[in-house]
């Protein structure tokens, strides 16, 4: 059975959001329609790309990575996962500290992935016979 998990949005995220959406009004208010509409495009792709985000771990043995309908699908297989372990980096000092899952498979590639609920993204990849790092 395949088990879908969707990607968690960040404050670095909703912060892009936020800039991308001030500098679109302040286009359109000064009547500087380059600056208006490269930002809208902006916009689009980086709320394309929180809606669309997920990670499906399918029952064929294989990580589906989406990132949006812009971006390239990812497909891992789960028996090139050498191991998946949470992270936890600090940003700014100790202000803020991210987490996140960080995927290691073959060819010394790795990937960070957001997942929503970490633990049962986890425990999802351990039963599927992956390594993972507690």
């Amino acid at each position: 059975m395949d088990r879908t998990f969707q990607a968690r949005i960040t404050v670095g995220q909703y912060w892009a959001l936020a800039l991308g959406a001030f500098m679109a009004g302040y286009g359109l208010w000064h009547k500087n329609w380059l600056i208006a509409l490269l930002f809208m495009l902006l916009l689009v792709f980086i709320i394309e790309q929180l809606i669309h985000s997920a990670y499906t771990v399918r029952a064929e043995g294989e990580l589906v990575v989406r990132r949006g309908r812009f971006r390239k699908v990812r497909h891992i297989l789960l028996d090139d996962i050498s191991l998946a372990e949470r992270v936890k980096a600090p940003l700014f000092g100790a202000l803020f500290v991210s987490h996140y899952v960080l995927v290691h498979y073959t060819g010394g590639k790795s990937i960070a992935l957001l997942p929503v609920n970490e633990d049962e993204f986890l425990k999802t990849l351990a039963k599927r016979g992956c390594k993972v790092a507690v």
